[in-house]
């Protein structure tokens, strides 16, 4: 990622920091999608932004792509768009994965840490707490 892509998706992070979750707005995949549309100029969630605005809609949503929930979803982009898969020991700054927290979230490295749409705000991890980590091209 170059300075300037790094520099957008901060500008994306610090105006979500305190952003509650909402469904088709503010989900973890959308916040994800958000933060590369940023940086790459891609908009990787056109297939299901503004096609539901809860749970069940989202869950329909991916079932017409076909995949199933975020981690199919995130695999099938991989797939699509050729992402490199990378461990967490070698992920970097704007690589995207899954975050395994009680449940399955898209999540984005910012270094150390991995930060995901949390229910009140953004939240941060270890960044050993991610999975399916792939390197956006």
């Amino acid at each position: 990622m170059t300075r300037e892509q790094r520099q957008r998706g901060e500008e994306i992070i610090a105006s979500r920091i305190n952003t509650p979750f909402e469904w088709g707005v503010h989900d973890c995949g959308l916040f994800v999608a958000d933060f590369l549309f940023a940086a790459t100029g891609v908009d990787y969630a056109a297939d299901v932004r503004y096609k539901y605005s809860d749970q069940a809609g989202a869950v329909k949503a991916f079932q017409e792509i076909p995949c199933s929930g975020i981690v199919g979803y995130l695999r099938r982009k991989a797939d699509i768009y050729q992402w490199e898969s990378v461990t967490p020991e070698n992920a970097r700054w704007g690589d995207v994965g899954i975050l395994r927290n009680g449940r399955e979230s898209a999540c984005i490295c910012i270094g150390p840490e991995i930060i995901s749409a949390g229910q009140d705000r953004l939240i941060t991890k270890p960044r050993s707490m991610a999975s399916h980590l792939w390197r956006v091209n």
